[in-house]
This record gives structure tokens, sequence and C-alpha cells, in this order.
């Protein structure tokens, strides 16, 4: 079992070792089983835990982007016609908005940042670690 450190823990090597040892294997191969149960679970609860706050996030987050995107620059052009200043927030974030849709809309980084993710799931399906490739037998 220790040549296969990926799939098992040394916690399960080594108890698997002492009911070997002990003559009790049986009873420490429950008592894992009823681990493995457990943990897998609670790793369960936690991900169902985390789906509505991250879903409120993502909702949020769409909301203002969709505000400062549509919204404001309406109120822009409305503050300029009535020739009033927009208050300092938004003339800030206007001035962010055009600054950057002059200097870096042409280097998109939603490519490079899914460029990035591609690379990283094909180097880890391939089993590259540090460069190397991991020996999968």
């Amino acid at each position: 079992m220790r040549q296969y450190e990926k799939v098992f823990d040394a916690l399960y090597v080594n108890l698997v070792e002492a009911g070997e040892t002990g003559g009790i294997l049986d009873t420490i191969l429950q008592r894992l089983s009823s681990y493995i149960e457990k943990n897998v679970k609670l790793k369960r609860a936690v991900k169902s835990a985390l789906v509505y706050p991250i879903a409120v996030l993502v909702v949020a987050a769409s909301v203002i982007v969709l505000l400062l995107w549509k919204v404001v620059p309406i109120f822009a052009t409305l503050f300029a016609g009535l020739g009033v200043n927009l208050p300092l927030a938004d003339e800030n974030r206007h001035w962010t908005e055009q600054f950057y849709r002059k200097y870096f809309r042409p280097v998109d980084f939603r490519r490079y940042y899914w460029c990035r993710v591609w690379a990283e799931v094909l180097v880890r399906h391939a089993g590259w670690t540090n460069g190397h490739r991991q020996d999968t037998a």
C-alpha cells in the first residue's frame, strides 16, 4: 500500500499495518471505512453549504458590473448635458474606465486567464509536476 501514496494516505497505511501486526485487521478496516464515510459526508456538507453564498456573490458582482457598465454612463451623459460635474467617486470610476479602454483593452486579460487555466488542466491531466512527468503506474 505504501507504493500507492497517491491513493492511500499515510493514516490508512499505518492503520492497516497496525491491524495486521495486532491481528485485528477486520476491526481496523471497519473503523477506517466509517472514518472515510464520515469524511465524505463532511466534505459534501461543506460543499453544499458553500453553494448559496457563492451564488449570492456571483449575482451581486454581476449586478454591480451591470450598474457600472450600463447605468452610470447614462448618468454621466445626463450630468454632462446639464453642465454639472459628476460626484467624485463616479468621476474616478469614469476616468478608470476610459483609461482601461484606451490602454488595456487590446490586451484582453480574459484570454490570458483561460489559456492559463487550460494549460494547468492539461498539465495536471498529463501527470506533470515541477517540470517532470510522474510515473502513473
